[in-house]
């Protein structure tokens, strides 16, 4: 199974909020499987909601569009 994953930050630009959430325990086990293939929960996470809202550019992308236009 090949995943979609969203962009990462590699400057460590945009920013981070901590959630706490409850989910599905099939859910969970998955999630879990593929964090002990060295995925990380977060990166998942953020993944699934990037594509579940059509990929709109991440805070540090548009930290980034924002830096250009000066």
């Amino acid at each position: 199974m090949e995943l979609e994953l969203c962009p990462r930050n590699p400057k460590k630009k945009g920013n981070r909020i901590k959630l706490a959430i409850t989910m599905d325990k099939v859910l969970y086990d998955k999630i879990q499987q593929l964090y002990q293939k060295g995925y990380s929960t977060s990166h998942l996470i953020d993944s699934g909601m990037w594509i579940y809202f059509g990929k709109p550019p991440l805070s540090f992308e548009k930290e980034t569009s924002d830096d250009s236009k000066e």
